[in-house]
Parts: structure tokens; C-alpha cells; sequence
């Protein structure tokens, strides 16, 4: 469902990522402040050095910026601080979820596939949660000490105990149909 971001990946160069935003002032901000959306929480994930989140900080109570990279967070908590503005070295998953007026994003969603047909399929707050679920630790964890079978190992396994099973595939793993013959 995901495909996520290195979190090191902008740390290499996050002064010069920081200094290219800036050449082009507005360009990350202008489409949504356009909007004259106003209201208590905004959230802006994946902030890099901040320029959207402190235009945001103009139309919001509290604003929240969230990145995964220390470097990129250092810049933006030196160079656009603001009273009303958090800046957070965070996963997007481990935010709380209290609510946001606006959930602000440029150029990050895009790593995360699957979630806007998610939001389509479920709605926001079941897609927001899915997201963060696939995502957990508990889930991570369990998905790195659990061993699968592949599709011979599991006819092979299966149809030793299930003789004249027959297998479905769905995708994401096989489904097995056994009907006990033996009478009695």
C-alpha cells in the first residue's frame, strides 16, 4: 500500500533544499492560502525547512510541522519560528490525532500510494487510521518475525494434511477449499 520516504534521504542536503524553496518564494504555500482557508489547527506534513508552515502560521491558530529529517526541522525551527508554530522531527504516523482544520501537504503524500483511493474507499478517519496502523510498530514488528510461505510451500504443506484442496489465489495470499470426502 505505501512506499515510504528514506527519512535520511533530505538530510545530505537539506541548507541547499532550503535555499532552492526559498528562490521560489510562495510556490509551496500559494495554492492554499489562495483558498483563504482559515481556522484553529493546521498540520503541514512533511515541512522540510518550513517556508508552508510559517505562511500557514498567518491563517491559524496553531500550526504543526512535521518532517522526518533533524536537519531540515533545525533550519526551520532557526530560520521561521512563530509563537503559534510547533516544529516536530516526527513519523506523519505518530501524530496525535486531535483534529486539524487543514491537513497540508506538498510534495510528500505522493510517497504514501494507495491513500487517496483509500480515503475514496473508507472515508478520512478510517484512511487516516489504516495509514497509521500498516504502519505501527506493533504491526512493523510483526510483519518482521512472521514467516510466511510461499505458494508451493503452502499447496505443498497444506495439500499433504487436505488432500484434492483447491487453492484460490487472492492476491495478497492463497485461500484453500477442502471438502472431506472420506464420509463417516
Amino acid at each position: 500500500m505505501t512506499d515510504l520516504a528514506d527519512p535520511t534521504s533530505f538530510d545530505r542536503f537539506a541548507a541547499e533544499y532550503d535555499r532552492f524553496v526559498s528562490l521560489l518564494p510562495g510556490q509551496n504555500s500559494a495554492w492554499v492560502t489562495g483558498l483563504g482557508v482559515k481556522g484553529e489547527r493546521a498540520i503541514d506534513v512533511g515541512c522540510g525547512s518550513g517556508h508552508a508552515a510559517e505562511r500557514l502560521a498567518d491563517d491559524f491558530g496553531q500550526v504543526l510541522g512535521v518532517d522526518l529529517s533533524e536537519p531540515m526541522i533545525a533550519i526551520a525551527r532557526e530560520r521561521r519560528s512563530r509563537p503559534n508554530l510547533e516544529y516536530r522531527v516526527a513519523d506523519l504516523f505518530e501524530v496525535d490525532d486531535e483534529g486539524f482544520d487543514l491537513v497540508y501537504s506538498h510534495t510528500m503524500l505522493h510517497r504514501v500510494r494507495g491513500f487517496p483511493a483509500e480515503i475514496r474507499r473508507v472515508g478520512l478517519r478510517d484512511a487516516w487510521f489504516e495509514l497509521r496502523f500498516w504502519h505501527s510498530k506493533p504491526w512493523l514488528e510483526h510483519l518482521l518475525s512472521d514467516r510466511y510461505l510461499s505458494r508451493a510451500q503452502f499447496r505443498e504443506i497444506y495439500g499433504t494434511v487436505f488432500p484434492g484442496a483447491e487453492y484460490d489465489d487472492l492476491g495478497f495470499a492463497l485461500a484453500m477449499r477442502w471438502k472431506d470426502e472420506r464420509g463417516g
